[in-house]
């Protein structure tokens, strides 16, 4: 309800909603719960959730993989478990070769490292990002038909290997490598 709060808030009614990542999901169920808002979706690395529900359960690597999503939903614990030792956790995850952010050889600097540390450990950041994970898991609906009734996205961005039967959920898709 927050998303709707402020694009009424903003002055609009409708709006061309682009989510990434995590984002992707937000949007996803955005426009599945408020279809009327959205002109055109477009989503980047994401894959529908019903989608990402049928292959997980099919395929329970995915489920590991995607565990620190329900790790976030404990209240408290994570963010003790994320700030301890100066942030020793998210230090690793920011920084190391299979989770840290980077594109050939260019890494965090120390000095970009340092500002994510001091946004997140300002009082209630840390709370309000995992709040975004936490969240993903409470919208209301009285249907779980998870499909939406519009054109949805048209190109979808995967790694080679990745098979998401996606075109059983949206119209018109373009894959991209």
């Amino acid at each position: 309800m927050f998303y709707v709060c402020l694009l009424f808030f903003q002055g609009y009614n409708r709006c061309c909603l682009v989510g990434h990542d995590w984002g992707g999901t937000i949007a996803w169920l955005f426009a599945i719960h408020y279809p009327e808002m959205v002109t055109k979706l477009i989503v980047l690395n994401c894959p529908h959730p019903s989608v990402f529900t049928d292959y997980t359960l099919r395929h329970p690597s995915q489920l590991l993989k995607s565990s620190h999503f329900f790790f976030f939903q404990l209240p408290c614990f994570p963010e003790l478990m994320l700030s301890i030792n100066d942030f020793k956790a998210l230090k690793s995850l920011f920084t190391s070769r299979s989770t840290g952010i980077g594109r050939k050889g260019r890494w965090l600097t120390a000095e970009d490292l340092e500002a994510y540390l001091y946004a997140v450990s300002q009082p209630g950041a840390l709370t309000g990002a995992l709040n975004y994970y936490r969240n993903v898991f409470r919208w209301e609906t009285d249907s779980q038909q998870y499909t939406v009734d519009m054109f949805c996205a048209k190109y979808f961005f995967f790694t080679k290997g990745q098979n998401w039967p996606i075109s059983d959920y949206t119209e018109e898709i373009i894959l991209c490598y």
